[in-house]
């Protein structure tokens, strides 16, 4: 069980580490994606493929300006950023018990020590009176 919780963790570090800034839901534009490449297809009658495709919007700022309305809509294209947080917390299993031994700690001498100001000022004393007339 152990080993597939950090299993679970580590694929779930390794995609957070290739998605920053809520890339997750970018992946949630992946239709739009698709639906953008087949209108390259059907209406600009571009006889290109997918990894020209992404060349083209990806790596060609030509295009990217010359369609913006259009590519805003792409994943990785829009300049929103979020800030999310994840919290994991872990708890032990129900049947875990817990088991505390006290042990008696040996007793440590200890030394009074007193510390006399060599200075003395009464100026720290004088804020608190009140005022007078």
């Amino acid at each position: 069980m152990k080993k597939f919780f950090a299993l679970v963790l580590s694929l779930h570090f390794l995609a957070i580490s290739f998605l920053p800034n809520d890339g997750v839901l970018e992946l949630f534009k992946v239709s739009h994606l698709i639906k953008h490449f087949t209108h390259h297809q059907v209406v600009h009658q571009e006889d290109i493929d997918f990894l020209e495709f992404l060349t083209l919007h990806y790596l060609d700022p030509v295009h990217q300006q010359k369609d913006a309305h259009e590519h805003t809509d792409l994943p990785f294209q829009s300049s929103v950023q979020h800030i999310s947080h994840v919290h994991f917390v872990f708890l032990p299993p129900p049947s875990f018990a817990w088991s505390m031994e006290w042990e008696d700690f040996p007793t440590i001498k200890s030394y009074k020590t007193t510390y006399q100001e060599s200075y003395f000022s009464a100026f720290h004393l004088s804020i608190w009176q009140p005022p007078r007339v």
